[in-house]
């Protein structure tokens, strides 16, 4: 998120879209097609990835702050300019895709992603597919042990209780519904 008032500032309550990931797996090592991406391209990870290699790349924020269209696209003019003995760990990959992400909000009601058929069309023939995720808006955990996750949310976000505090609350209130009686002060919150 950027100042406030510019061009790329966000509203975090908003569904938007962050980014494109290349993902690509393989039975072989995929440092090749990394290295000739170049400076063009981020790398996320590269590497053995339990049974086989994996590239996590995204296109540079240097070269492009377009949306997921044109990255996909950027990406697929980088795949078809590889040089042929690099193009053969492409061709050679298990898998390869276009990860779309987004970061979901609380508005608007519905949030719309188009892709041209073009679009689609050029992935298949380099043949990528396309995958959307989207990530949860709340509360989330980045931190190590005992660093409060919430510290750098912005002011006003929700947060709410941990699953183990819910589970207390649901079970709080169904002994409640159950019985018909109130439950000692603080118990339904989740306190002890």
């Amino acid at each position: 998120m950027r100042e406030k008032g510019t061009r790329w500032e966000l509203n975090e309550a908003a569904t938007h879209f962050l980014n494109v990931d290349l993902d690509v797996w393989s039975r072989r090592s995929l440092k090749p097609l990394v290295e000739a991406f170049g400076d063009r391209v981020s790398l996320m990870y590269e590497g053995w990835e339990g049974t086989r290699y994996g590239a996590h790349l995204e296109v540079s924020p240097m070269i492009s702050r377009d949306g997921a269209e044109a990255r996909i696209r950027q990406f697929i003019v980088m795949v078809k300019r590889l040089p042929a003995d690099v193009r053969r760990h492409w061709d050679l990959a298990q898998r390869r895709e276009f990860n779309i992400g987004l970061k979901g909000g609380f508005q608007p009601h519905s949030y719309e992603l188009k892709l041209d058929r073009s679009t689609l069309r050029a992935a298949a023939a380099i043949d990528a597919g396309v995958v959307i995720t989207v990530y949860a808006t709340g509360r989330h955990f980045f931190g190590g042990p005992g660093e409060a996750p919430w510290e750098d949310l912005p002011e006003g976000s929700y947060v709410g209780p941990s699953p183990r505090e819910a589970r207390k609350m649901i079970r709080a209130a169904a002994r409640t519904s159950a019985s018909g009686k109130q439950p000692a002060k603080g118990r339904a919150e989740g306190g002890k």
